[in-house]
């Protein structure tokens, strides 16, 4: 069996495992039409860590604060220019972060999950873009295949052991995977390359990159005409400022939640 297929396999049979069922339930699921903080106050998955509310708001925005993979291309395009033994140690030491990002998108999974009771069955995603059409098995079994190629997590991936190492892809992957989730695309293309570039030329992620990008996923939320959306971001991004000058500038006011994962370290809050 190919790598891919005994990843797939794998992959299935463990998330079917571990959902939440509610099967049998359809007719009485709560199709919330506006979340409060208080509805994730009890959350063991997650913890409200900012609120902006305004009583006038037509739309509240729930962020999702998340850690993420970094492409092959792109982590060898940061560490091009260190010596092979500082090659070594980086690509050592992200063993112990992969780690984290997997309990953080096992947080996030379990919280989405829980929320299919009240209708939820849709998130926006940072770096999915506009018009370009993706398969979330194809997007999630890459992101294992390169882990692989590392020489990390072999002996699960081989296995099909995957608790270590299911959730590293994203949560959002794999709810889209088991039918559980749309995935909607909360990037622009350009936007989404330029900051890309941005790293790739060793400026770093500029501030205005940022903006950029936070003002476009509030505006295709706002544009959408729903009242809430939910949305997973890195938890570099703080969409306060934003929210801000958005009511300032617009009569379609928004309210604004930020949740962040128990697994979230402190220390790691300007990953993007």
């Amino acid at each position: 069996m190919s790598l891919m297929n005994l990843v797939k396999n794998a992959v299935f049979a463990s998330a079917l495992a571990s959902c939440t069922v509610y099967g049998g339930l359809e007719k009485e699921v709560d199709k919330r039409q506006v979340f409060t903080p208080d509805d994730f106050s009890s959350s063991p998955f997650v913890s409200v860590t900012q609120v902006y509310s305004v009583p006038d708001a037509k739309t509240t925005l729930i962020h999702i604060r998340q850690m993420h993979v970094t492409s092959n291309s792109l982590e060898n395009d940061i560490i091009k220019d260190y010596s092979e033994d500082r090659k070594r140690e980086f690509k050592l030491s992200r063993l112990g972060e992969y780690s984290i990002i997997n309990n953080v998108q096992r947080d996030i999974y379990f919280f989405l999950d829980n929320l299919r009771k009240n209708g939820v069955n849709e998130i926006w995603s940072e770096g999915f873009v506009d018009s370009f059409e993706f398969n979330a098995s194809v997007e999630y079994n890459s992101i294992l295949k390169e882990l692989y190629k590392k020489g990390l997590f072999v002996k699960e991936i081989d296995s099909g052991k995957l608790d270590s190492c299911k959730f590293i892809p994203g949560a959002d992957l794999l709810l889209r995977m088991i039918g559980y989730y749309n995935i909607l695309p909360g990037e622009d293309f350009f936007l989404n390359e330029k900051a890309i570039l941005s790293i790739k030329v060793g400026t770093g992620v500029y501030q205005n990159v940022f903006k950029d990008r936070e003002d476009y996923i509030i505006r295709k939320i706002v544009d959408s005409d729903k009242p809430y959306g939910f949305f997973i971001f890195g938890g570099g991004h703080n969409f306060i400022d934003n929210v801000i000058d958005w009511n300032n500038n617009s009569n379609r006011k928004v309210s604004f939640i930020e949740v962040t994962p128990m697994s979230f370290p402190v220390n790691l809050s300007n990953k993007n």
